[in-house]
Formats: structure tokens, C-alpha cells, sequence
């Protein structure tokens, strides 16, 4: 029998006010992480917040990142 591929993906969530990612293996989430920023922040600051956000969930192997922003 063959071994079930072990599919490693980072889905990241930026809002209003914080910014969320998980780590998804084969469709359920294994490591959660959040971190709040300020409302209005600029770019460099949501950058920075996606950044160390990510960084708390990455693990070797992670095949892809997605992010979903809000829109009007």
C-alpha cells in the first residue's frame, strides 16, 4: 500500500485588525497563529504583521502560501 502524501500549505487570513495563519496538512489545521496590528496601519507594518505571523506556523516542506485580503 502507498503512503498518503503528506501535503503541508500556509493559509493566511489579513484583517481589520489582525492577521491570521494556519498551518494545513491534507486539509486540517495542525499550528495556528495570530497577531493583532492597528487599524489603518501602513503597508510596511501589515507587511512586518504577515511576515512574523507566517513565521510562527512555517515548517519544512510547506509547498505553497495563500493569503485572502478583505476587499469593498
Amino acid at each position: 500500500m502507498r503512503a498518503a502524501k503528506k501535503t503541508l500549505l500556509v493559509g493566511v487570513d489579513l484583517g481589520g485588525t489582525n492577521v491570521r495563519a494556519g498551518l494545513v496538512q491534507n486539509g486540517r489545521i495542525i499550528a495556528f497563529a495570530t497577531r493583532p496590528h492597528p487599524p489603518k496601519a501602513d503597508a510596511e507594518t501589515i507587511i512586518d504583521a504577515i511576515c512574523e505571523t507566517i513565521t510562527k506556523v512555517m515548517r519544512p516542506g510547506v509547498s505553497g502560501i495563500g493569503v485572502g485580503v478583505p476587499t469593498l
